[in-house]
């Protein structure tokens, strides 16, 4: 009696022991609403979301060698899980819609003669090479082009697509 408990208690846990497979980059016709709202909130939490933030309306190519390297320091480990996708810089729009912040979308030639404006710019999806379980987008806010504050906006997939898993700060 004992050994079956034991061989059904190993079985049961040897089952949830099982990781998902490795996500691949999420292929959007538009960055969804939802990450951008997961970034609002996060800068409402470092009080930079005070007012209306200017949005760049399409991805900009953000994902370089520099912010995966400041990505590894905020990811499980430094070194790469598996096999690294190349970093494809897709032009994509991106979805806004009404939620905790005020977003004003500009075209990125405007942006440049902003001087007085928070700009959010942010990066097509991408997979975390340093957590295969996970994809996520790079966000840069800056006041007018310059002061640039780095996140790291991750996701992972739900069945209805993909869910915000947090938004970290990236050091450079």
């Amino acid at each position: 009696m004992t050994k079956c408990i034991v061989a059904a208690l190993a079985l049961f846990l040897g089952g949830c022991a099982t990781k998902a497979p490795p996500v691949t980059t999420p292929d959007w016709q538009a960055v969804p609403p939802q990450v951008i709202e997961g970034l609002c909130r996060r800068l409402q939490d470092d009080a930079i979301a005070t007012g209306t933030l200017a949005i760049v309306q399409v991805t900009q190519p953000l994902a370089t060698a520099e912010s995966l390297s400041a990505l590894a320091q905020v990811s499980a480990g430094t070194m790469p899980k598996g096999k690294i996708e190349p970093i494809v810089n897709r032009v994509i729009p991106l979805q806004t819609s009404p939620g905790s912040c005020t977003w004003e979308p500009i075209d990125i030639r405007e942006a440049k003669r902003r001087t007085d404006a928070m700009i959010v710019e942010v990066s097509s999806p991408l997979v975390n090479p340093f957590d295969q379980h996970e994809a996520g987008v790079f966000a840069r806010v800056s006041l007018a082009g310059a002061s640039d504050s780095w996140y790291w906006v991750s996701m992972v997939p739900v069945p209805q697509g993909w869910t915000v898993k947090k938004v970290s700060v990236l050091v450079r």
